[in-house]
């Protein structure tokens, strides 16, 4: 049987780790949570799976906490609070990891000319991707010159929010 110091230390050690935890996993999460705002990414399960990994992470970490705190008051060992620190652990390596799978849908030129197309049919204009001649990117938007009916038109397209912003 441990002595009751030692149970204290063990579970002092444990806080330790805890709190290493809960800053690793809080300073990952506010930076995710940050570029996913930011970004506007898409709602899939890939995209946000490492948020939630991180938030059981804490919660667990947490949960450990609390714990190790009430064991080293009344020097009772509790198993399950080395239980939860090793999965607060576990979910943090996996929301780290989960990170990777992370995905921004990525327009293509076609994809946005055919946009252009199906959004202007309705304004009874004919832009169809083989009659646009021209194309450049202005900052975050591209510019697409069309000739249709012996007549320029330009097209401002945004990529960021897949709509046009202008027909001039």
């Amino acid at each position: 049987m441990a002595a009751p110091n030692e149970v204290a230390e063990a579970y002092k050690s444990i806080i330790d780790f805890n709190k290493t935890i809960i800053g690793i996993s809080s300073s990952i999460l506010a930076g995710l949570i940050g570029f996913i705002v930011y970004q506007q990414l898409e709602a899939k399960i890939t995209n946000y799976i490492s948020v939630v990994l991180l938030v059981f992470s804490v919660f667990f970490s947490i949960k450990s906490f609390g714990a190790a705190i009430k064991t080293i008051k009344d020097l009772t060992s509790r198993p399950s609070t080395i239980t939860y620190a090793n999965w607060g652990a576990v979910t943090l390596i996996c929301g780290i990891l989960s990170v990777l799978f992370i995905t921004q849908e990525k327009k293509t030129i076609s994809d946005m000319l055919n946009d252009v197309n199906s959004s202007t049919m309705v304004m009874q204009k004919k832009l169809h991707p083989n009659s646009c001649y021209q194309i450049y990117q202005k900052n975050d938007n591209y510019v697409f010159k069309y000739l249709v009916d012996k007549q320029n038109i330009i097209v401002v397209y945004s990529a960021k929010k897949s709509e046009i912003l202008s027909i001039k």
